[in-house]
């Protein structure tokens, strides 16, 4: 009994050591195309991610500078939502006064204010029809 704990020690050593917390967004298929391009180096496509560690990131946006459009993916690879930049936010994300999280957030905020007018607006003329 003894010496099979010491060798399940072992092994759960073994493979925590070779464990990563995330997926490689260099060479994992499972990984958004534009995503692995990003991190490949092509030259128009910038990648920012919160907390870098070589080549994984964690809470990842890529910024087209061809087509001016900014996206963000979660920690697995995924594309959860993009948005076309005007060129005064362009030039902001692409010289980094702004990062593109803190961008997203005012963007939320943004949308959010939209939907408070819109359910005032319903409630102002809404039940009357």
């Amino acid at each position: 009994m003894k010496w099979l704990s010491l060798l399940f020690g072992l092994i759960c050593l073994f493979v925590c050591s070779n464990a990563q917390a995330q997926m490689d967004v260099k060479t994992d298929p499972r990984i958004a195309p534009l995503l692995r391009q990003a991190a490949n180096g092509q030259p128009d496509l910038v990648i920012f991610g919160r907390s870098a560690l070589s080549n994984m990131y964690v809470d990842m946006a890529v910024l087209d500078k061809t087509r001016k459009t900014l996206y963000w993916f979660t920690c697995y690879g995924t594309a959860y939502d993009s948005t076309h930049l005007l060129e005064s936010e362009f030039n902001l994300v692409a010289s980094n006064t702004v990062d593109p999280f803190t961008f997203y957030t005012g963007l939320w905020r943004k949308n959010e204010d939209y939907l408070e007018d819109a359910i005032a607006e319903y409630r102002r003329i809404g039940s009357r029809r």
